[in-house]
């Protein structure tokens, strides 16, 4: 089985490291699912994916060849294959053909027994560092390669006595222990004599270029992470952190969002070489403003303005006005202005929508604002006339007259006229005396007619003779208490009233 490493320009120490590593078979047309190893945000971690490293079992068997043993501490199981050298010693390129490879891009010679301090050190031309030590049986390695590359293929050659155990690596492994020379008819493993390795350095693909998304909340709305294309021979596999920022496999490998909040995605394009992790692409769904709060709807008379308002704005929230409760046309001044030339009960609506300013998301309803405007009472216009209690008329000018009442004809009640035709306009009534001996008159004034906006719009003279000629107010009483088209005034008890209303008759308007 293959392994992969993400971490680069890192030495491992596999002699460490195996022991926690688990061992078990699989088969190359296995699912490609993660298992519970992590990798960190620093990618100094393994990370392995299946069928290419739940442990090291050799992803293949040589094409000609005779299983042996001891398998090493990963895992693998030698074999010892056909060669030239009768002594056992074999050729990078024997066992490349024996594995059914074209070669290896990096071949050593052998390195002979005694190793100065139990260390061998390979160095390839492309940069990549193999160290081995040893205790004199068996063999552990180790490969440091530059960044940016993995392991493609790699081959330990362990000569002891007449023959040599072929270690085969397929897949970016970085080390193992416990390799040694076949078993001989002792029943150990026989010393070591000399050491081979050969490799294949293979470069790791660029990491993704991903991609996140935002969008304002909406029922049924899901974001997905994207990627470019994994290169051929790979999969993307995508990753999110844990609390202790550790990378995790997404479940079901789906980068999704589909509810209000923000989550970060990585991916990384895996295979025996895997690339680096990608950068995050963040997901977000913003949450939705409220709708605003209405400020009430108004209500006003032809004279008004009225203009719709909410009320409560938070900050960070702007209000747009519509013509519609969804759609329409947005309304710059939400306002209503009375229409003359149109007349009757106008009304208007207008719908409130609450955007965010930083989101820009809209709220999920609109406010509704009705604003209506009643019209005014029809235009009066008036004329001034003046008017007296009908009795013995005499004309004193081409427009009034001026009329005297007896007391007892005001006590049964006179009209109030005005004008040579004496037209009617009111009535004048005159009151029992009081403890006092006062009495009361009383002028009520018909539909159409009202009393003058003027200091001493009613005025009486009281006497006990009737004179036959009109001199002036002198004397007149003009306290007269005025209530509408409804006038009351005190006076002594006399046997004749004169009594003059300054008047208003309403008349058609003209334009």
């Amino acid at each position: 089985m293959r392994t992969q490493n993400f971490a680069r320009n890192l030495n491992w120490v596999w002699a460490f490291a195996l022991a926690a590593f688990f061992f078990t078979a699989c088969n190359q047309m296995d699912g490609l699912e993660p298992d519970s190893t992590k990798l960190d945000g620093k990618s100094e971690e393994l990370f392995r994916l299946s069928p290419f490293g739940n442990g090291m079992e050799n992803a293949r068997v040589p094409l000609t060849g005779t299983a042996s043993t001891p398998k090493s501490n990963g895992g693998i199981t030698p074999y010892i294959i056909p060669g030239e050298n009768p002594g056992g010693n074999r050729t990078c390129a024997e066992v490349a053909t024996a594995y059914g490879i074209s070669g290896f891009g990096t071949s050593f010679g052998q390195i002979d027994t005694p190793f100065p301090q139990n260390k061998a050190t390979y160095t390839g031309s492309d940069g990549a560092v193999i160290t081995a030590t040893t205790d004199g049986t068996f063999v552990t390695w180790s490969i440091v390669v530059p960044a940016g590359y993995c392991v493609k293929y790699l081959a330990a050659v362990v000569k002891g006595s007449n023959d040599a155990n072929i270690y085969f690596y397929e897949g970016d492994v970085r080390g193992d222990s416990g390799l040694a020379s076949p078993v001989n008819a002792s029943g150990g493993s026989a010393g070591l004599s000399n050491l081979r390795f050969c490799y294949t350095l293979e470069k790791a693909p660029d990491a993704p270029v991903v991609e996140g998304d935002e969008a304002c909340f909406e029922e049924g709305l899901v974001l997905r992470a994207t990627s470019n294309a994994a290169p051929a021979g790979y999969t993307l596999q995508w990753y999110t952190k844990n609390d202790e920022g550790e990378f995790v496999p997404v479940p079901g490998n789906d980068p999704k969002l589909d509810k209000v909040g923000t989550i970060d995605y990585y991916a990384a394009f895996v295979n025996g070489c895997s690339s680096e992790m990608s950068g995050a692409a963040t997901l977000t769904i913003w949450a939705l403003p409220d709708a605003p709060i209405s400020g009430g709807d108004q209500e006003g008379d032809c004279d008004d303005t009225l203009t719709a308002t909410v009320k409560d704005v938070p900050d960070g929230i702007s209000t747009v006005w519509y013509n519609a409760p969804t759609g329409g046309n947005v309304v710059e001044d939400p306002s209503l202005t009375y229409d003359k030339t149109v007349g009757g009960i106008q009304t208007k609506t207008f719908y409130a929508e609450a955007v965010n300013d930083v989101t820009e998301c809209v709220s999920a309803t609109r406010t509704v604002v009705t604003l209506t405007l009643n019209p005014c009472p029809p235009q009066e216009c008036w004329t001034g006339e003046s008017a007296t209690g009908k009795g013995s008329a005499f004309p004193t000018g081409p427009n009034t007259w001026f009329q005297w009442n007896t007391r007892a004809q005001l006590i049964a009640g006179v009209d109030l006229v005005y004008g040579r035709n004496l037209t009617t306009i009111g009535r004048v009534t005159i009151s029992n005396p009081d403890a006092g001996g006062m009495r009361t008159i009383t002028v009520t004034l018909n539909e159409g007619i009202r009393f003058a906006d003027v200091s001493g719009a009613l005025k009486v003279i009281a006497s006990n003779t009737q004179f036959t000629r009109f001199s002036g107010f002198s004397g007149a009483l003009n306290n007269a208490t005025i209530n509408g088209n409804t006038a009351t005034i005190r006076v002594p008890d006399r046997a004749f009233y004169f009594v003059h209303g300054d008047i208003e008759r309403i008349i058609e308007c003209k334009d």
